[in-house]
């Protein structure tokens, strides 16, 4: 009678959980980057708006409708504001 679990079976399980980690792991990273490049390209825009074509200011800043900042994800809204500092 043939063994239930094949002798080889347990190094092939463990290649195959590590190439499934290896290739989660390579997506994420390759998401990440494409979220920062969205954000970066999103601060560059509005950086180039502002210079442009005068947006921004002090006045500006508090008389946005509240409502429109709410519907922006919030770590969207800190990465942009922090645009400025570097």
């Amino acid at each position: 009678m043939p063994p239930l679990i094949p002798s080889d079976y347990p190094t092939f399980l463990t290649e195959l959980k590590t190439h499934i980690r290896q290739a989660q792991l390579k997506a994420a990273l390759s998401v990440n980057k494409e979220l920062i490049l969205l954000y970066w390209k999103i601060g560059k825009d509005i950086l180039t708006s502002q210079e442009k074509l005068g947006w921004g200011g002090p006045k500006s800043s508090t008389s946005y409708p509240r409502k429109k900042i709410l519907k922006m994800p919030s770590s969207l809204i800190f990465r942009i504001s922090c645009s400025n500092l570097g």
